[in-house]
């Protein structure tokens, strides 16, 4: 795979990171979702990463 590829791969990935994919939350609702949670902001961000 050449560089041209790669990054293009990347830059779709990461987009779709952000903007979710269909049926699922983008990353910045999913966080929203999270701290709307009880604890502290370790523990949200812990059970986030689980």
């Amino acid at each position: 795979m050449d560089e041209k590829t790669m990054v293009k791969l990347l830059n779709s990935a990461y987009d779709k990171a952000l903007q979710g994919l269909p049926g699922a939350e983008s990353a910045e609702e999913l966080a929203k979702e999270y701290l709307r949670e009880s604890g502290t902001l370790s523990e949200k961000a812990d059970s986030l990463i689980r």
